[in-house]
């Protein structure tokens, strides 16, 4: 068990608020996170997967485990003016599809190996989205943040050699993340739990990123 000089330890840039005080007699007895339910839905949610090369958890987001349909670059480009589809992100055409402003046909599938699937994956999958969740707040991943809340961020740099990833170090951390980010207005959901995701073919993901039609 946890004793308050050990759950203290490495905390200093944390607030010791009545919030805190409650965690931190949680983990004097129990080795597992202190997590709350915000009391009205909170708009996105944050998964605890664990982690066997001894690093904790990773932290998953509640976003779609595929690409969405993105809108043809011709169509944009006459919607908006010359330019515009470089200037826009993905998130920008989902909320477009999801206002109808554009019909299927005007859309088009990324798939494995292209550059706009690449883009997904190094930004809105469920694993490297959850690094911008958090960077919204201030909570990473720039150096200077690491360490705050057990937060551990790899392959986050421009020369990274794999996909971004950010991992919380313990159970402590993850009470921790979630009183931090209750201290700052983030409406974010913590579960300790691993999300499911949907079983994709092989060729569903080669062809069309593990969309159903």
């Amino acid at each position: 068990m946890l004793s308050r000089r050990d759950f203290l330890g490495g905390t200093a840039a944390l607030a010791v608020t009545p919030l805190m005080e409650r965690i931190l007699d949680h983990h004097e007895h129990l080795e597992e996170p202190l997590l709350f339910r915000p009391s009205a839905p909170a708009p996105r949610i944050l998964y605890m997967h664990r982690n066997h090369a001894g690093l904790g958890y990773q932290i998953v987001t509640d976003a779609l485990p595929y690409p969405r349909r993105l809108i043809s670059f011709d169509v944009i480009e006459e919607a908006f003016g010359p330019g515009s589809f470089r200037k826009m992100t993905q998130r920008d055409h989902w909320r477009l599809l999801d206002l109808g402003l554009f019909t299927r046909e005007q859309t088009f599938q990324p798939a494995f190996g292209d550059g706009h699937y690449s883009a997904w994956a190094a930004n809105y999958s469920p694993h490297s989205e959850a690094i911008g969740l958090l960077e919204g707040p201030g909570l990473g991943p720039e150096p200077s943040d690491e360490g705050l809340c057990g937060l551990t961020f790899l392959n986050c740099g421009e020369n990274a050699l794999g996909l971004p990833a950010v991992y919380c170090d313990t159970t402590r951390a993850i009470s921790l993340l979630q009183a931090e980010l209750l201290q700052r207005g983030a409406s974010i959901d913590i579960r300790f739990e691993e999300r499911h995701f949907p079983n994709v073919s092989l060729d569903d993901v080669l062809r069309k990123g593990g969309n159903p039609e």
